[in-house]
Parts: structure tokens; C-alpha cells; sequence
């Protein structure tokens, strides 16, 4: 893994690795060995050996130093955002052009933030980072209170647990698509290497979509969190490109959304040399949405959502995906689309970074 002239070497035997490398370039001292600290994050290692990565030292530093130029105290928040806030109707008065930069760099901190772990600030900073060009105090406060937040919860973590999470009592429909899809399958390169292991990965996807919560262009906010076996592989944050007049219509787009990152996470896994299980997992907490993708009977005839409500059931053919609903309180992906409370997003974030794995006690519950 490269970043820059930063590198990260997996390998049974990297020295022989290194050794060929140091006929070239020169390292730094101290350099070489197992990873501690890498771009900003803290790395370490479990119990049972699988790493971890955190935001810890960067966190600190970085508030720290927002505290010395600002010459104030960052306060203790218990979420990025307030609940129910709308930065997007905010009308207090725009910064000095003197602030412009220190916002922007507020902004830039956070993302690196996010970047190397801490999704739960996620939605707070890709709705801020709005507003880089024109900001307003309202914008500037907002933006405090997400790195308060930080400082006063610097200990989340991402695990990286390659073992499989149990779905537990969640439903998946299985019916005879031929009909409707005749010969689909999905595209593999003849080009993909053989597997390199044995144990076949598993793909999770929890995915939502915020209806019209944009209150200005009434645009509904996409978020999906991906597994790799229980680890958080990737997190999406994002305006949808359209103005959706239902609930259901902005779930079918992020759903379509979300198969578009299964699709990319199945090609670079395979490409890795690593095999997948044959089908991944979307959990939506819209019930129309998993009727309409599970059954062949169900139709849709508006045409951007046609579009993809047949990429979904195509995918669904061809054994790509399958899906399933779980109820809004156990959507993982909740904290990605809206502003939520304390109590709620502590809810959420204990389960996948603050020390446990998704478990069916509390996160697979479909019922």
C-alpha cells in the first residue's frame, strides 16, 4: 500500500521484500518494522492478532492546535451535529474574509479525519464542507462544536475482523428469475488470479437514504457502510443527483447506490487474490423497496427509478446480491444521512467503534 512515499508491506516474509526495495531507495531511520503510525492513524493489534486503526495522535494534535490559534476551549459535545439541525437555512451573518481560510482549514482536518476512520463525522463534515467558499458564523460554529466532539471522543477505532458477522433471523427470498433475466450473470475478467486463500470473504452492506432532508433543494442524502466480514471497508456520505418525491424512490437510488460499491469492493478483492462468497448482502430498513427487489412479480414503471429497480433485481438474478430488511433503529447507516442525537449516536457508533463487532444481538434483528 502506497500513499506518497509512505508504504505499507503485507507479506509473510516482508524483509526479502524490503532488502529488494533498499537496492534503490534509501529509508528514513526507524522506519522499518511493524506499523505504529501511518498518514495520521494509530495502528495496533488486538488479542487475536487483527489490526486496528484510530485517529487518537491526530485528533489530539490537531485540536490542540485549533485551541491555540483560536485561543479558546473546544467544548464537550456528545454528537458532531445537533439534532434536526439544517446548516443549509443558516442566515447569521458570513465570516470575515480573515476567517475564510481557517474555516477551510477546519474543514480540510476534518475530512483527513474521516479519511482514516472517523465516519461518524462523516455526514457533519461533507454538509459543512458545503460552505467552504462562503461561510457563515452559524457555518463556523458548527464546525467547532464537530472538533469539540472529537477531542472529548478521541478512542473510536475500526477493527479489522475478517471472520464473518451472523445475520441471525434475517429473511432472504428466493425466487426463479429466469423469466425476467434469462442467462444473467455477473462479469468476472478472464485476467483475475487464482485465489490466494481458502476462507471466502463475506460482503455486508447497510445502506439508507434521508427523503428530501435537504431543505433548500430538497435532495435526499445517500449512506452506506460496507463490510468486509466485520470490517468497515468503506463509508459513503452524499447528496443524491436528483430531487426524489418519495421516501421510496431515494431508498431504490441509494440501494442502486450501494450495489455500485459492492460491485467495486468484488473486483478488487478478487484482483487481490482473495475469494468472496458468491453473494453479498444489502440491508435497506424500506420494506417496499426489499418487496419490490425480492419479488419478480412486483413492477415499476417511472423511468430513473426503472433504471434502478432492474439493476437491483438483475444483480439480484445473477446472484450478486441479495436482500433483506432490517428495522431503521439497527441501520448502521443512519448516522450517515441525518443529524442525530447523543443518545442515538452513541447507539449506533458502540457497536462498530467503540470495541464491539456487529452481533445479532443488537444489529441483525429483522423482525
Amino acid at each position: 500500500a502506497v500513499i506518497v512515499d509512505d508504504l505499507l508491506i503485507f507479506s509473510q516474509d516482508p524483509d526479502n521484500i524490503i532488502k529488494t526495495l533498499e537496492n534503490k531507495y534509501k529509508y528514513k531511520l526507524g522506519g522499518v518494522g511493524t506499523p505504529e503510525y501511518y498518514n495520521g492513524a494509530d495502528i495496533s493489534f488486538d488479542d487475536k492478532g487483527y489490526a486496528q486503526m484510530s485517529a487518537n495522535t491526530y485528533i489530539k494534535n490537531i485540536t490542540e492546535c485549533i485551541e491555540k490559534l483560536l485561543q479558546s476551549t473546544l467544548k464537550n459535545y456528545g454528537s458532531p451535529m445537533e439534532s434536526g439541525d439544517h446548516p443549509e437555512v443558516d442566515e447569521s451573518d458570513l465570516l470575515p474574509p480573515s476567517d475564510i481560510p481557517i474555516y477551510q482549514m477546519l474543514i480540510g482536518c476534518a475530512q483527513w479525519a474521516v479519511t482514516i476512520g472517523r465516519f461518524d463525522i462523516q455526514y457533519a463534515t461533507n454538509t459543512l464542507a458545503r460552505y467552504g467558499i462562503m461561510p457563515r458564523e452559524g457555518h463556523m460554529k458548527r464546525c467547532l462544536r464537530l472538533f469539540g466532539y472529537l477531542k472529548h471522543h478521541p478512542n473510536a477505532r475500526l477493527l479489522f475482523d475478517p471472520t464473518a458477522p451472523d445475520l441471525g433471523s434475517l429473511e432472504f427470498k428466493t425466487h426463479d428469475w429466469t423469466d425476467l433475466y434469462p442467462s444473467t450473470e455477473e462479469y468476472t475478467p478472464d485476467y483475475i488470479p487464482t485465489p490466494k486463500t481458502k476462507t471466502p470473504l463475506s460482503i455486508t452492506v447497510y445502506v439508507d437514504a434521508s427523503h428530501a432532508t435537504d431543505l433548500v433543494t430538497r435532495r435526499s442524502v445517500t449512506g452506506y457502510i460496507l463490510f468486509v466480514g466485520k470490517s468497515v471497508i468503506k463509508y459513503y456520505c452524499k447528496r443524491q443527483n436528483t430531487v426524489e418525491t418519495s421516501s421510496y424512490g431515494s431508498e431504490l437510488v441509494a440501494m442502486r447506490i450501494a450495489l455500485e460499491g459492492i460491485l467495486e469492493i468484488r473486483y478488487k478483492l478478487r484482483m487481490m487474490g482473495l475469494p468472496i462468497e458468491p453473494t453479498s448482502t444489502i440491508l435497506c430498513n424500506n420494506q417496499a423497496v426489499i418487496y419490490n427487489t425480492q419479488f419478480p412479480t412486483s413492477s415499476l414503471k417511472k423511468k430513473h427509478n426503472a433504471v434502478a429497480f432492474h439493476k437491483l433485481r438483475e444483480a439480484i438474478a445473477a446472484g450478486i446480491i441479495r436482500t433483506a430488511f432490517v428495522r431503521s433503529e439497527n441501520n448502521l447507516s443512519d448516522i450517515l444521512t441525518k443529524p442525530k442525537g447523543p443518545l442515538d449516536y452513541h447507539k449506533f457508533l458502540k457497536v462498530i467503534l467503540y470495541g464491539k463487532s456487529p452481533t445479532t444481538e443488537h444489529m441483525h434483528q429483522g423482525e
